[in-house]
């Protein structure tokens, strides 16, 4: 029996092992084996079993079929590509090319899981091929989503899918994933505004398709907005610094938090830069306080909007449309005042951001205030730092000395938290005390006492302002 004679009948196993998964009358021992069956092919003899699932991942097979194609060759490609031969890797690097182009030419029939799985085997065949492939394939995928939404969708998740897999889940080290970072560094330059420029167009043009009653192009549009998001969100973890403040990454991220269908995946992306530390680089300090000032502002507006949406203290309660998204956007603050809040880019700014988060601890609905509580556990500990030689700045006490308030006040005084903030939060404390769960309150009072008695700020405050 040939080689292709054994392939083809492997793929009508595989048709019907598929077969049997998805059928609700298959006995247990049936699914069993039909498990079995593909945990085999996947340490098995390896050549027959790439060919029979190339095949299978065509678009004449039903979508389940295929799916189960699409899994048994990644699985290959990323565990046993070694054993494949320079021209099966060339095969395989042009089938997963093809599948890309042909899924973004579907239209309405390409399902979300085949968009996905065709873009994770391309994302890993150029992890394998190495640096040379992803530099060569970069520019196919740009101009690639100029044909249209669901090419323009796919290429953001290749681009996603390969940013994740090399600085996240790549094992192998040396000079080889030197290169392949070296290689994903140059392309910052040349990603971060397509990127951008996807997210102003698409949304620009998913408005005017919906205004002319066009749901499914509005919804193709959409998906390359969300998609284009989750790419920033892959690159922003690790770009230069310098490169992401001049971008204007952060300022398509403050846009996109007051929309809500995208608001989500916006902060995603947020979340990611406020998760990065200071650069020890003297050319990414400045880079740095100018990024996060950019972050500042972002959140800033993003926690005013959310508190004047209609009805926003009901949609912000429970099972409310906006109650996971508060939580999220109050966890984000928290973050932001724990690490950058001396970044802000005025003192003015600043107190702004503390009333909005006032706002939040006083919400009658405790998940939220509880999370919102957090942000004025850091407010509150680092005002009573002393900056010294043993001591962290407090984020109070803003380096940027040309920082003022209203009044034209620099420095630390400027920055102390006025006493009626504390008695607020005592206030929501004791008003949760007696109306909400005890499992929360147990939570929002050891955050309270927490914070509170930790350090003393008392000696920071002005003379006539008086004790706490």
């Amino acid at each position: 029996m040939s080689n292709v004679q054994a392939a083809a009948q492997l793929a009508d196993s595989i048709v019907q092992a598929t077969a049997i998964t998805h059928n609700p009358a298959s006995t247990p021992q049936q699914r069993a084996e039909a498990v079995q069956f593909f945990e085999q092919l996947k340490h098995g003899e390896i050549h027959s079993t790439v060919y029979a699932a190339a095949v299978l991942t065509g678009n004449e097979y039903a979508l389940e079929v295929q799916m189960s194609a699409y899994s048994l060759l990644q699985y290959l490609v990323r565990n046993r590509w070694s054993e494949l031969s320079a021209d099966e890797h060339q095969k395989i690097t042009q089938l997963a090319y093809q599948h890309m182009k042909d899924v973004g030419h579907l239209g309405n029939q390409a399902a979300w899981p085949l968009k996905s799985k065709s873009a994770m085997l391309l994302a890993a065949v150029t992890r394998q091929q190495g640096p040379e492939t992803f530099a060569a394939l970069l520019p196919q995928l740009i101009t690639s989503a100029a044909e249209g939404p669901m090419q323009a969708e796919i290429s953001c998740m290749v681009m996603q899918f390969v940013s994740e897999d090399i600085t996240q889940f790549e094992e192998r080290g040396g000079e080889w994933k030197r290169s392949y970072l070296s290689a994903l560094l140059a392309s910052v330059e040349t990603v971060l505004p397509f990127v951008v420029q996807l997210l102003q167009s698409n949304f620009q043009a998913g408005i005017t398709s919906a205004s002319q009653n066009q749901p499914e192009a509005a919804r193709q549009h959409a998906a390359v907005v969300s998609a284009a998001l989750g790419t920033l969100g892959g690159y922003v973890e690790w770009s230069p610094m310098g490169r992401l403040s001049t971008g204007n990454v952060v300022e398509a991220c403050s846009f996109f938090l007051g929309v809500p269908d995208f608001r989500d995946p916006a902060l995603a992306v947020v979340k990611q830069i406020v998760g990065r530390k200071p650069s020890k680089d003297p050319e990414e300090i400045e880079a740095y306080g100018s990024l996060m000032s950019k972050v500042g502002d972002a959140l800033c507006q993003a926690a005013g909007a959310l508190l004047a949406i209609p009805n926003a203290q009901d949609e912000l309660g429970i099972e409310g449309s906006a109650e996971e998204y508060g939580r999220r956007l109050c966890g984000v603050v928290a973050a932001f005042a724990d690490h950058h809040w001396s970044q802000m880019s005025s003192v003015q700014q600043q107190h702004t951001l503390l009333r909005h988060m006032l706002e939040y601890v006083r919400h009658p609905h405790l998940p939220l205030a509880t999370v919102a509580l957090s942000f004025w556990g850091t407010m509150m500990r680092e005002a009573g730092a002393v900056p010294g030689p043993s001591n962290k700045a407090s984020p109070m006490q803003s380096p940027r000395t040309s920082m003022t308030d209203g009044d034209g006040v620099t420095g630390a005084k400027a920055s102390v938290i006025p006493p009626e903030c504390c008695q607020v939060c005592v206030d929501c404390y004791i008003l949760h005390w007696v109306s909400e769960r005890v499992r929360y309150v147990r939570a929002y009072m050891l955050c309270l006492c927490g914070l509170v008695l930790r350090r003393p700020i008392s000696h920071h405050l002005s003379d006539d302002q008086g004790p706490l």
